[in-house]
């Protein structure tokens, strides 16, 4: 259901684009669940359910998405076992390579690929990223919905529920199990705002397995190729490409020399500044110096802002935190030092700020 135009990374060994090689992912994605569908397909039919039309998703109509136009991955073949015909078994060894082959050749020509630097900012799993992956095939082809529905047997589960990706991951009831731990509060996937769970039509408390799994719209763009600041952050943050080289700026040599060693110790790690001072004391223009010298742009945060915002500080201060590191950003906290205070609001993003810097 990908409708793009993928270049094929056989013919040149790498991945020309990151969106290419997500595109490339979800493809193979989408493969796993074609045949996945065929193999668990209910023997019963629905040919006598006609009065119910409109209240279930037919195998014909399934039959008609995954082999009509736009799904790349309708092959004709005649050999089949396991549910699983010959061709398609073949497809998804040679698709797996292929991406394999394509990772190391644009590793090794420097560029970047958003899946796995995401992979690596959030410490994530292969498990977490396919599960990440399932949820955006909904944001890929609208069709897939459908798909979703009929696997859970149900018009209105539009998205796939923890229950539908578990025992499509996994092949054992203990695997199933276990991973129900990747969706607690402390897992990277709920930690960092990557994807939503959400109870669908449930009134009370919903068990986890079936909650359904929404990927972030931020998330989205990103793996997309997209650049612009989350939304919800447009009132307090903004990004600077530093126009001040460090040692263009005037500062006593004793200053200097300390952010220098801050500099070095800091090459290759995250970087939070919080300065102290007054208004009008170039704390900006130090900041975009030591982002020039670091060579990476100064993602410079309104702290007194994010009260306005009506986003709780537990969600609010994350969310800033992980657009520092999806946009490689050193993080300025600008009006950092206003925050003692006793007041609720301020002492809240507070915390949630100083939760993140010692995490």
């Amino acid at each position: 259901m990908v409708i793009y135009n993928i270049p094929d990374a056989r013919e040149t060994g790498y991945f020309r684009t990151s969106l290419d090689h997500v595109l490339t992912e979800l493809n193979l994605m989408a493969l796993r669940l074609q045949s996945w569908v065929k193999s668990t397909r209910q023997n019963e039919s629905h040919e006598d359910m006609d009065k119910y039309k409109g209240l279930y998703i037919s195998d014909k109509e399934v039959d008609d998405i995954l082999n009509g136009p736009g799904f790349l991955f309708s092959r004709n073949s005649t050999k089949q076992e396991n549910g699983i015909t010959q061709s398609e078994e073949a497809l998804l060894q040679e698709l797996s390579s292929e991406i394999a082959a394509g990772r190391r050749g644009s590793l090794d020509r420097g560029i970047n690929l958003r899946l796995d630097i995401l992979q690596k900012l959030f410490s994530l799993s292969r498990i977490e990223i396919d599960t990440l992956l399932l949820s955006l095939l909904c944001e890929t082809d609208l069709r897939y919905q459908k798909l979703y529905a009929y696997l859970q047997d149900d018009v209105t589960k539009k998205a796939p529920t923890i229950s539908l990706v578990s025992r499509f991951l996994c092949d054992s009831p203990t695997k199933i199990f276990r991973m129900q731990e990747i969706f607690t509060p402390e897992a990277p996937l709920i930690k960092y705002h990557l994807i939503s769970l959400h109870d669908d039509h449930v009134s009370g408390s919903a068990s986890l397995l079936t909650k359904s799994i929404h990927p972030d719209d931020r998330i989205t763009g990103y793996l997309l190729g997209q650049d612009m600041i989350d939304y919800r952050l447009s009132h307090s943050v903004y990004l600077v490409n530093p126009g001040h080289r460090f040692q263009d700026l005037i500062l006593p040599e004793d200053i200097k020399k300390r952010i220098q060693k801050l500099i070095l110790k800091y090459k290759n790690t995250p970087l939070v500044c919080c300065l102290s001072g007054a208004n009008g004391t170039g704390q900006q223009d130090i900041i975009e110096g030591i982002g020039s010298e670091l060579n990476v742009p100064v993602m410079v945060v309104n702290v007194k802002n994010l009260l306005f915002s009506e986003i709780a500080a537990d969600t609010l201060v994350p969310l800033v935190f992980r657009e520092g590191a999806l946009q490689n950003a050193a993080i300025f906290l600008d009006g950092f030092d206003s925050l003692s205070s006793e007041n609720r609001e301020i002492s809240q993003i507070y915390s949630s700020i100083t939760l993140e810097l010692s995490s």
